[in-house]
């Protein structure tokens, strides 16, 4: 008799751990927005969107061909690998959009905006503080590198500015 009710017992419990498990609720994650930082340069929005390909490619970021229009460059979410961020943050991504907007015949602005994902709360955070100190240098450096990709006018820009995208070493369009 006690072999059979222990028997019992192990089935039942086993029956209640088989049970599938209601599934979690998918939290969104919390979005921060930057500040854009901007610049205008000398030249058509052609040559400005290919310098800012490049730029972003050379710095590993992958570009969302889906997302992507003449106008506009996104970035796939990418997580965040630094050890400091992950131990004291969690699990961060962050993403990128680029805006070019031509302002007149040769005249062009470029605009990044960043924003960084995570499933905790960083409203209240110092890391949140920092991580836009850090984004605001890390964006005022990006526009530099786009400006340098920028150096001359007309047709030459054009050329110089999509050789720069081929030759950028991994500049990758997720399709």
């Amino acid at each position: 008799m006690t072999l059979r009710i222990l028997l019992l017992l192990d089935i039942a419990v086993a029956l209640v751990l088989a049970r599938p498990q209601a599934a979690e609720a998918v939290v969104p994650p919390h979005i921060y927005v930057a500040e854009p930082c901007a610049d205008t340069l000398a030249v058509g929005p052609a040559c400005v969107r290919s310098a800012a390909a490049a730029a972003l490619a050379r710095d590993h970021w992958t570009l969302a061909a889906d997302a992507c229009r003449a106008d506009t460059l996104v970035t796939e979410w990418k997580s965040l690998r630094n050890v400091f961020v992950r131990l004291f943050v969690g699990d961060v991504s962050a993403r990128c959009v680029v805006d070019v907007v031509p302002l007149g015949p040769g005249l062009t602005a470029v605009v990044m905006r960043a924003a960084i994902a995570s499933q905790r709360d960083l409203s209240a955070s110092p890391a949140l503080d920092e991580a836009c100190h850090r984004y605001r240098s890390a964006a005022r450096t990006w526009l530099q590198n786009v400006r340098g990709l920028v150096t001359c006018e007309g047709d030459r820009a054009l050329a110089a500015c999509s050789a720069a995208v081929v030759d950028s070493g991994g500049a990758t369009i997720k399709q």
